[in-house]
């Protein structure tokens, strides 16, 4: 069982999140972090707790949500290339459809990591694929119609350039 946890930010200002990346860089324990397109704007994989996150992002007048997702478990499927379109997805569950839920997504082969998760959400998800087209269809086609899968939020992994 990992002692990480993701954080999935939203600013009140989009424009709050390339200063808020320039502290994440800094942090000692944040582990990685990533700019997110989707219904969050960063993920952060960390050891702080939610509310020292919060003051390292901006304080309260700048973060609009935290979503706090411990890590219970974690499974990596499969390497991923540098150059892939990538995508996380927050995923809420059936509970007693679990193991057949992990074993569905593991067989799809834009499903490169499956983090088990307390807290916000029960999994996160990341997908990778040549463009994200191949992305969004496998999550229409495939993730979603598996028996036990409730919600699924998809945020998109974009690179900030200065």
């Amino acid at each position: 069982m990992s002692s990480d946890a993701y954080v999935l930010a939203r600013f009140n200002n989009v424009i709050d999140l390339v200063p808020a990346t320039e502290s994440m860089n800094a942090s000692s324990s944040v582990s990685s972090w990533e700019a997110i397109d989707g219904q969050y704007h960063l993920k952060v994989r960390t050891r702080d707790t939610k509310a020292k996150l919060t003051e390292t992002l901006g304080g309260q007048s700048k973060v609009a949500e935290l979503l706090l997702c411990p890590i219970t478990d974690e499974k990596t499927l499969r390497p991923i290339e540098d150059n892939f379109c990538r995508s996380f997805l927050i995923v809420d569950l059936d509970k007693k459809s679990n193991k057949n839920v992990l074993s569905s997504l593991a067989e799809i082969e834009t499903v490169i990591t499956i983090n088990e998760t307390s807290g916000g959400c029960d999994l996160i998800i990341e997908m990778a694929a040549d463009r994200f087209d191949l992305i969004d269809a496998a999550i229409e086609n495939k993730i979603r119609s598996i028996d036990g899968i409730v919600r699924v939020k998809q945020n998109r992994v974009i690179e900030l350039t200065s």
